[in-house]
Formats: C-alpha cells, structure tokens, sequence
C-alpha cells in the first residue's frame, strides 16, 4: 500500500446525534461516561460488541442535549447502522455523516473549533466545509503524527471487532469508565480487569522503511507477533514511518521489531 493510500484511509467524518433521548442512547452504548464530559470537547471513546471487543474508536463532543461521533470514514457506515438499529424505540436521529478537518491557528468562521480533551492544542471542525469539493480530503501528516504521540488508537476494517478497549489504551486516555452502569461487552472487559490480564498493550513503533506499513499488518516482536494500527512517513526522512501498532503486554518498551526486509523499534 503506498503512503497516498494509507494516508486517506484516516479521513474522519462526524455523525450527529439528536433528539430527546440521545445522550441516554450514547450513555448506554459507548465505554465512556456521557454525564461526566465537559460540553464542546472531545474524548476518546469506544463502541465495543458483546463480546467486548471494540468496533469502533471515536471521538464524542455533547452540547445542549446532542452529541457528535467522529470517526474514520470506512467505519461510518456500520455504525450509523448499528445505531439505528439499537435505538429502535428511542427518541434518537442519525443525521448524515459530515467532513471533519484540523482548524488551523488563524480558524475565523461561523463553527466553533472543538479542542481535543486530551490535546487541548489541537482542534477539529466538524461540517465546516462542502463535501463535494472536500469530501476526499485526509488528515495531514502532522496530524496522524500527533495522534500517534497521543496514542489515539484509531481503528479501520483490518483492525476493528479484534481488541478490548483496554488493549487499546483507552483506560488510559481516560475513554473507559467501569462504574457508569452497563454497555456492550461492560460485563467481559469489567472482568478482565478487575479478576483478570490484558494480555496486549498498544505502543509507538519507529520502522525503516520506504512507505508506512498498512493497517492490520503483522511483525514481529520479541519472538511475539504485534499488528499495526496505522502509521506515517516522518518529516525528513526518506525511509523512515512511525506508527502505533498492538503488541504482546510483556514486551519490552524498546523492543526490536522486524517487519519484511525493514527493521525498527518499540518507543
């Protein structure tokens, strides 16, 4: 996979959520505590399945009432499905998926930027622009890096419904709460960590290679195998990418990884 095309499987869209009963929907659903969030920010969240896996990572921003769910675009499409299905005798509505993009230092317009919890720097906009002209546009690099040095594990198709929140850092980023009361798979992951191990943790990899390594693609690790999440070329070096990748819980911070002919670290 070249970088152009890795690079725009991170397109993000936001999806809103309306209506009487919808943070009680988001309550009910996501791993995080809805009635804790400051309103106009956004954290780092999961839609696990009943198994406790996690389908979906995503940022939720709540304002009077409603809420947005931004996430990678691929995965759009089965949650709003979901969804759907789920609040089926809910006062809930899933209006259409629009374009989100970084507000930059000099943002001036009608939107409001909303500031990450966990980066209060950094900003997005979310349907701020036209998706017909903008509707293709990806993250910048520099985004994906600093989501990377954030450890904002995003998922896509080769990696979701695979790991519980935990494995995923999301207790970590404050993105997981065990005392708001039930949501999908609270039963299983609520076990594993109160009687139980996470067997895999997720970290930063620095590899030498000529393009990024694509989503759900395996290495090795310390004799374990590890998946990558995502990954992007580093400014200024031709054959250099960085990346977040799942590794086994036991391996060493500075482990050496070996990915085809390329050959890198933990960091």
């Amino acid at each position: 996979m070249s970088q152009v095309d890795h690079i725009s499987a991170i397109r993000l869209r936001a999806i809103p959520v309306t209506g009487p009963d919808a943070l009680a929907f988001m309550q009910s659903q996501l791993t995080i505590d809805i009635e804790s969030l400051e309103e106009s920010r956004l954290y780092p969240t999961a839609w696990c399945n009943p198994d406790g896996r996690v389908d979906s990572v995503m940022l939720i921003s709540v304002s009077n009432g409603a809420a947005d769910l931004v996430l990678p675009e691929p995965l759009v499409a089965p949650i709003i499905k979901r969804a759907r299905m789920f609040s089926i005798g809910r006062k809930v509505t899933l209006g259409d998926d629009v374009v989100v993009t970084p507000a930059g230092p000099a943002h001036s317009g009608e939107l409001r930027p909303l500031a990450l919890a966990t980066d209060p720097d950094r900003c997005l906009l979310l349907g701020a622009l036209d998706d017909t002209e903008h509707g293709s546009e990806s993250l910048p690099d520099q985004w994906i890096r600093d989501d990377i040095d954030s450890r904002l594990p995003w998922l896509l198709p080769e990696t979701a419904r695979r790991y519980l929140p935990q494995m995923l850092g999301l207790e970590a980023l404050g993105g997981l709460s065990y005392r708001k009361g039930c949501f999908p798979g609270q039963e299983i992951i609520a076990r594993v960590h109160y009687r139980g191990r996470v067997t895999l943790r997720t970290s930063r990899f620095r590899l030498s290679a000529e393009s990024p390594p694509a989503p759900g693609e395996e290495f090795e690790v310390g004799g374990t195998r590890a998946q990558v999440l995502y990954a992007v070329a580093e400014p200024d070096h031709a054959k250099a990418v960085t990346g977040l990748a799942v590794v086994a819980a036991e391996t060493g911070d500075e482990a050496e990884i070996r990915l085809g002919s390329a050959t890198g670290t933990l960091f």
